[in-house]
């Protein structure tokens, strides 16, 4: 009789370990499934933002960027065509002021722009929706961002960049959430960052970007240590700091 009472409470507890165990189990999965429903919800809604921004940008400030192509112009003169005669290894550099109207986006085959590097300068003076213009360029291969103004929203573009495989920012006012934006981009290959406010964690970011190959660094805040720790992350990249060490 004493046994028969031992295996059942035995079984009781089994069973209310199981149970509890089984509770957690549906717990976690009901959390992660939330968040990756909320993280969906965020998404679209971020999209949804960023195309009626754009829809309001390119009616409203068209003016405005015709004006900055026709000043750009005018400033360079007969520079414009030695500049859209550059090379970048090997490749035509076409500055993107020329390219920054959906009229003039319609103007230039794919097999232009997918050929040449568009570069993002200095010179740009359309801020960062204007920037959004570049999404209608989305067989563009290379990218060159060098601007000093340029913040985290410039960057959303990206998300329209599918055939992106190579991508340089130059920009001292973006941080580790334009990291959000620069993982969307599935076929990149090769990654540099001149970005003193990026961290290590932000770049833990990248790794949706399976085929990427070379991650060149020039980020102050992150050490020599971190970079080690990126390379366990990363096996498969070659990631090389381009400043001095730390």
């Amino acid at each position: 009789m004493l046994e028969r009472s031992s295996g059942s409470r035995q079984r009781l507890q089994f069973s209310l370990r199981t149970l509890l165990y089984l509770i957690t189990v549906a717990c976690c999965a009901i959390g992660i499934r939330r968040e990756r429903v909320l993280r969906k919800a965020e998404v679209a809604a971020l999209t949804d933002q960023y195309r009626e921004q754009l829809a309001v940008a390119t009616e409203k400030n068209q003016a405005d960027v015709d004006f900055w192509q026709r000043n750009f112009r005018e400033r360079l003169g007969h520079r414009s065509g030695e500049m859209k005669g550059r090379n970048s290894g090997g490749r035509r550099e076409i500055p993107f002021i020329f390219l920054a109207s959906i009229d003039e986006a319609k103007k230039h085959g794919a097999e232009e722009i997918e050929e040449a590097v568009v570069v993002v300068d200095e010179d740009w003076e359309g801020g960062d929706i204007g920037l959004w213009h570049l999404g209608a360029y989305q067989y563009l291969s290379s990218l060159h961002v060098t601007n000093s103004t340029l913040t985290n929203d410039s960057l959303y573009c990206l998300r329209d960049l599918r055939s992106l495989k190579e991508l340089q920012l130059n920009m001292a006012l973006v941080d580790d959430q334009c990291l959000d934006h620069v993982a969307c981009l599935f076929q990149l290959r090769t990654l540099q960052l001149k970005c003193p406010q990026i961290t290590a964690d932000g770049l833990r970011r990248l790794k949706p970007l399976k085929h990427m190959q070379h991650l060149l660094l020039q980020c102050d805040r992150v050490t020599d240590d971190q970079l080690d720790q990126l390379r366990a992350i990363f096996p498969r990249v070659k990631i090389q700091r381009t400043g001095q060490a730390r």
